[in-house]
């Protein structure tokens, strides 16, 4: 039977947390297999680790802003060099959002594209939107508060 302390310990050698240092997005093929994007980071206890696959959700990608970016870190098997990051956070640049359940993709620049309760919102920070393809509207169109369609 495994006691508490025990279950801890173990926990603790699988789970850590660490600074983003360096990112690879392009690390080379692996044996013909395609590389996930690669990070250095180093971790709360100092140690550097390098070449560390960043897992990300599917359909997602993402290019953490070094020294700012937190990894969330999983060794395998309690093993410190199997260790890959499961998950970034970047407390610096995180969109504060208005109200449970809504959903957003976000930048370092202020930029979004954000799931509110109320519709919507695309902010572009003084850059341009592009649209490859046809858009269809399905209602009215406003451009600077004048309606146009």
């Amino acid at each position: 039977m495994i006691n508490f302390e025990t279950l801890k310990r173990r926990l603790q050698a699988i789970f850590s947390t660490g600074k983003v240092k360096q990112i690879n997005d392009s690390p080379p093929d692996k044996d013909g297999i395609p590389s996930l994007q690669e990070i250095q980071f180093e971790s709360l206890d100092g140690e550097l680790r390098d070449k560390r696959e960043n897992y990300t959700p599917y359909g997602f990608t993402h290019w953490p802003v070094k020294d700012k970016a937190e990894a969330l870190l999983l060794a395998e098997n309690g093993e410190k060099a199997h260790t890959i990051a499961i998950c970034i956070a970047d407390r610096w640049h995180r969109l504060e959002l208005e109200a449970e359940g809504e959903v957003a993709i976000f930048d370092d620049q202020g930029q979004y594209v954000w799931l509110k309760r109320s519709g919507i919102k695309i902010k572009a920070k003084g850059l341009e939107v592009d649209v490859d393809g046809d858009m269809k509207i399905n209602g009215g169109l406003k451009a600077n508060g004048r309606k146009l369609a």
